[in-house]
């Protein structure tokens, strides 16, 4: 049996409960609530008949579209599919031995180094200090490290450090041995610009996109990694041939081609956003601060409020996997008006139930 440690997993839920996929809320997974853009289904129908082709080993459209949108180099850009391939491609070809992780952070880090041979891990305790990526002992410690990872945002706080921020940390990497690898899967929400910019002068720099999160489309798995193109060269021979499917490249190219869906998906979770944060004020349920569509909650009874609302057909994020984190925390993501009324009348609905009071 495959044990998925992740949110979206409509699939499992719905077979366990009979459910049908439409009669499910998902907030476990931190998708844009708007659906793919027009632009991506469109070019998606356009391409369908090249279906019976092979997709572009090289796929030089899609890197070149990547390229003149993140201002690097063409040689630069190493797609995937999705970016936990290229999480998994690095690990594959740099075999780091020592590796620096965030506590809490995406799962996938630690996972993907363990396979490629990693058998000493640290963590930056983002439980003590949020601001622990660029605190004096956390860039102290890093040339100790053969990689370090962080995401930025992070998942599943939502803190975001600016790009002058993470220049420390840059600096750090910059005259040593280690590699700083950033994850920018949910950087587009934030409205920031990447860090992708960086990668030129400094070697040892590799920046993560994903383009399922912002754009809607996970099941298409579509991202890439943008890294010094001595580097990207390297990388490029441990990679699989067609890895990336012609449809996902069509979408790709199409989306981040796209600004006024960009600009109306930063409008619209800027009002979903701060009638999420009143709502929870109001219930006085404990959450970070999150520049991004997802925050990280605090309840005394996490794990039976979200047993609850899965019998309302509603799925959370249960966050007692994530390092540092216990069983008193879930993640949900920002969904539409209607869909965020409903979890919050399921919620109070459990409250009344259950006498809970949050923490």
């Amino acid at each position: 049996m495959i044990v998925n440690l992740h949110g979206g997993d409509i699939y499992s839920f719905a077979r366990r409960t009979g459910r049908s996929y439409d009669e499910i809320i998902d907030f476990s997974a931190s998708i844009n609530p708007l659906g793919p853009p027009e632009s991506v289904l469109r070019a998606v129908r356009d391409n369908l008949g090249m279906v019976m082709h092979y997709p572009d080993p090289e796929m030089v459209e899609f890197r070149e579209a990547v390229s003149q949108w993140r201002g690097v180099p063409f040689e630069s850009v190493v797609p995937g599919n999705g970016s936990t391939e290229i999480i998994y491609l690095i690990m594959s070809f740099l075999h780091p031995r020592r590796v620096l992780i965030p506590a809490p952070d995406f799962s996938e880090y630690e996972k993907a180094a363990r396979l490629g041979g990693a058998t000493l891990f640290g963590h930056i305790n983002l439980y003590e200090d949020m601001d622990a990526y660029i605190n004096r002992r956390t860039l102290e410690s890093m040339p100790f490290y053969d990689m370090v990872f962080v995401s930025n945002p992070n998942n599943p706080t939502g803190r975001f450090f600016t790009p002058h921020e993470m220049e420390k940390m840059i600096n750090v990497v910059k005259n040593t041995g280690t590699y700083l690898v950033v994850d920018e899967a949910f950087v587009d929400f934030t409205g920031e610009e990447s860090l992708s910019k960086f990668v030129l002068e400094n070697p040892n720099l590799i920046v993560l996109s994903s383009l399922t999160k912002f754009y809607a489309i996970p099941g298409l798995r579509i991202g890439f990694g943008v890294m010094h193109p001595n580097l990207a060269k390297m990388v490029f021979r441990y990679k699989e041939p067609w890895s990336v499917n012609t449809l996902a490249m069509a979408a790709g190219k199409a989306a981040i081609g796209d600004d006024k869906f960009r600009e109306k998906t930063l409008e619209f979770m800027k009002s979903e956003k701060e009638f999420f944060e009143d709502s929870l004020e109001k219930r006085g349920i404990t959450f970070y601060p999150s520049s991004t569509n997802y925050y990280l909650l605090r309840h005394e009874s996490a794990e039976q409020l979200a047993d609850f609302l899965e019998t309302k057909g509603i799925l959370v994020r249960r966050c007692g996997n994530f390092e540092e984190l216990g069983p008193e925390y879930i993640r949900v993501s920002v969904k539409s008006r209607g869909d965020n009324l409903r979890l919050f009348e399921e919620i109070d609905s459990y409250e009344r139930h259950s006498g809970s009071r949050n923490t």
